[in-house]
């Protein structure tokens, strides 16, 4: 109990510091061209924090800084929870649609190539449009099916 107690406020002041990156990431996302309109963005951004976090906490580890490393690996296991409680199709749902999508093709006489699959997928009024989705996670399923 009193150790739940000891550990609460480093979990707290680190959602709160994942919380801040994220508006900053967001904020600085829309000054660009490319501003997060769509939770498809949102869930990219941070991806992308994840991976730099993972890095960062590998190279903590290579220098011998555990604190640096643990406050890392905390925001990533926060991170990662935001993700997991997002709606994001799951890796199964997305392969039968890319199964469904390639056959649809090939009965229609259309080309079946990575291109046009992912077109069929992830353009305008494709079957993943407006999922929630990482597109590099559907071509590597394109690529794994093709």
């Amino acid at each position: 109990m009193v150790l739940g107690l000891l550990i609460a406020p480093f979990v707290i002041g680190y959602s709160l510091d994942v919380l801040r990156g994220l508006v900053s990431d967001t904020t600085n996302a829309a000054k660009t061209s490319s501003p997060v309109t769509t939770d498809s963005d949102m869930l990219q951004l941070i991806r992308r924090r994840v991976r730099n976090s993972e890095l960062a906490a590998k190279e903590a580890e290579n220098a011998k800084r555990s604190d640096l490393q643990d406050k890392e690996l905390q925001q990533v296991a926060i991170l990662e929870s935001y993700v997991k409680d997002s709606d994001v199709l799951g890796e199964g749902d997305v392969r039968i649609i890319v199964q469904q999508t390639i056959g649809k093709l090939r009965t229609e006489g259309l080309k079946a190539d990575k291109g046009g699959v992912m077109k069929a997928l992830v353009g305008p009024g494709g079957a993943l449009d407006g999922q929630l989705v990482d597109k590099k996670d559907v071509g590597r399923i394109v690529d794994g099916m093709l």
